[in-house]
């Protein structure tokens, strides 16, 4: 299964299998709880899909196994929010050849921002 989080692409595989092999604390998690964690993770490392891109994997297994058929999240820090509470988390379902596309450009190193918000967030409604 292929995923967009912000300005990248990953290659869960199988979704559940990422998440049996995560701690076990993350066992059983809502999406009400997958997001609140990804919302804390955010706020610590804004660009995790740079810093830490596993972590990041992480954290799209997460939420791909618990909100059924979202294949793309969008999170950021909204300028004054000082809170992990207050941080930005969308989630959509986008076509597989439109995920297919940003994963190619992602290997190529050429994904950006600009790509990611035409191509899935630009579309949502």
């Amino acid at each position: 299964m292929l995923f967009a989080f912000n300005n990248a692409v990953f290659d869960l595989g199988d979704p559940a299998q990422t998440y049996k092999s995560m701690p076990e604390k993350f066992h059983g998690a809502t999406l009400k709880e997958a997001l609140r964690v990804t919302q804390g993770v955010i706020m610590e490392y804004p660009d995790v899909v740079k810093t830490h891109p596993e972590k990041a994997k992480a954290l799209a297994a997460l939420v791909a196994c618990r909100a059924g058929d979202a294949n793309a999240m969008m999170a950021f820090v909204p300028p004054g929010a000082s809170v992990s509470q207050k941080v930005v988390v969308r989630l959509a379902s986008v076509s597989l050849v439109v995920l297919q596309s940003l994963f190619q450009l992602h290997n190529e190193g050429k994904l950006s921002k600009k790509h990611v918000n035409a191509m899935v967030w630009k579309s949502e409604p």
